[in-house]
């Protein structure tokens, strides 16, 4: 059944011609304690820090508002919109100037053919990678996971399915594409195919974000060719998440979020680290991390490349999409980053 606006229950009412209006897809926790900001508080504390914008308003379920220290700038109002298509009509009927770093590639596409919208984009740190349930016997032998990584051409994927929206690793030297070798890597461990055509089942948990079904489905497809059957699971996000902590899984796809090259790669890589949902352990990095807590992803890089604990597959780009009511310096596309620095730049026509 087709969505209407009103169906959806939007409605233009708040066109302030000092306020640029943003849509977003989650809420910070909090934007007064620097020690205590979740991601999302983490990319807006800049404007509060650095460009000394104000919270003179902040419902923690549904909105908040950022009041410049220059009073002929527009104010910031944020306006939480969960779901993915109701924030694309909010945007297309009005009710929203500008959307970053939310929609998915499909819908950026498709509101970008709206005439008087704008997007822009720019290289970006938050990275997808491939995770292997180190619990498993199958997926703690190494061949087995170079051969699921030589199976995968990611390249092709970068230029003909994610139409460039991400850019691959720099300098990883991981497994490159080569599914002939990737076969005789599960053969050498012991793992021929069975009677019928597969040597083994997978299974494959992902949330309904539409990139990590398509990561799933473009996985599961590459992996039949060397004869690994996968089972793609959706679950919904606090599921997925709950699943993936117990172990409950054999592969898995997720995003790190960086917010710079130095970020510690600590929790997606030590014993206890809060995001090592791969189950991961290696005694020879674990001394590291107790030398060196801030370790980052190019300084555990061998490690990686070496022992593919997970395989990183690309980089996100950001996105800006801009609605004609707000004014963008030409050069706007090189100010997008992991923060929202960038709206102290913006103003309105």
């Amino acid at each position: 059944m087709a969505l209407s606006l009103l169906s959806l229950g939007i409605h233009s009412n708040d066109n302030s011609k000092n306020t640029i209006r943003i849509l977003i897809d989650r809420m910070p926790l909090t934007l007064s304690d620097s020690q205590s900001l979740d991601s999302m508080g983490k990319r807006l504390w800049p404007l509060i820090e650095e460009r000394h914008y104000q919270v003179s308003q902040f419902l923690a379920n549904e909105e908040f508002t950022l009041t410049p220290p220059d009073p002929s700038k527009p104010l910031l109002h944020f306006k939480l919109v969960k779901d993915e298509v109701s924030l694309a009509l909010h945007f297309l009927h009005g009710d929203g100037d500008l959307i970053y770093d939310t929609l998915s590639i499909a819908k950026t596409e498709w509101i970008k053919k709206n005439k008087g919208i704008r997007v822009y984009s720019h290289d970006g740190l938050g990275m997808s990678y491939l995770g292997f349930n180190y619990k498993k016997e199958i997926l703690s032998n190494l061949n087995v996971r170079k051969a699921i990584s030589e199976a995968l051409p990611v390249a092709k994927w970068i230029e003909f399915k994610l139409f460039n929206w991400v850019t691959p690793i720099q300098a990883m030297n991981l497994p490159q594409y080569n599914p002939e070798d990737a076969n005789q890597l599960l053969d050498k461990a012991g793992l021929k195919k069975q009677a019928n055509g597969t040597r083994f089942t997978l299974r494959y948990y992902t949330t309904p974000v539409r990139e990590g079904n398509e990561t799933a489905q473009l996985v599961r497809e590459s992996l039949k060719k060397i004869s690994i059957e996968v089972m793609v699971i959706t679950l919904e996000t606090s599921l997925f998440f709950d699943k993936i902590k117990k172990g409950d899984y054999d592969l898995f796809s997720s995003k790190w979020i960086r917010f710079n090259e130095n970020e510690p790669i600590k929790d997606l890589l030590s014993e206890k680290g809060i995001r090592n949902y791969t189950h991961y352990s290696n005694d020879s990095l674990q001394k590291r991390f107790e030398q060196n807590p801030n370790l980052t992803l190019s300084e555990t890089k061998d490690i990686i490349a070496d022992d593919l604990p997970f395989l990183p597959l690309y980089n996100w780009k950001h996105g800006l999409v801009l609605g004609d009511r707000v004014m963008a310096p030409d050069s706007i596309s090189d100010s997008l980053d992991e923060t929202f620095r960038f709206l102290s730049l913006l103003d309105l026509k």
